[in-house]
């Protein structure tokens, strides 16, 4: 089957979409990161405890971005 171009820059869009998409989640849970950490360094401790689910929340965004990416700049 060949795909005509207007299907390849559909295509194209969703990936760059998906790439978007998990880049964002992946910067607001660096933000919501850095806030728990700028209040332990002020001095409260319960936003260590706060921040811990958000490191493994961070790895998993940025694993989500780094595949989109590998998706975005695949030929398929």
């Amino acid at each position: 089957m060949i795909s005509s171009p207007a299907n390849a820059e559909v295509i194209m869009d969703e990936k760059w979409e998906d790439f978007r998409s998990a880049l964002k989640k992946w910067r607001a849970v660096e933000d919501q990161y850095f806030v728990e950490i700028t209040k332990i360094i002020h001095g409260d401790k319960a936003a260590l405890e706060r921040s811990q689910p958000l490191v493994h929340e961070l790895d998993k965004c940025q694993s989500q971005v780094e595949q989109a990416a590998r998706r975005f700049t695949s030929n398929s």
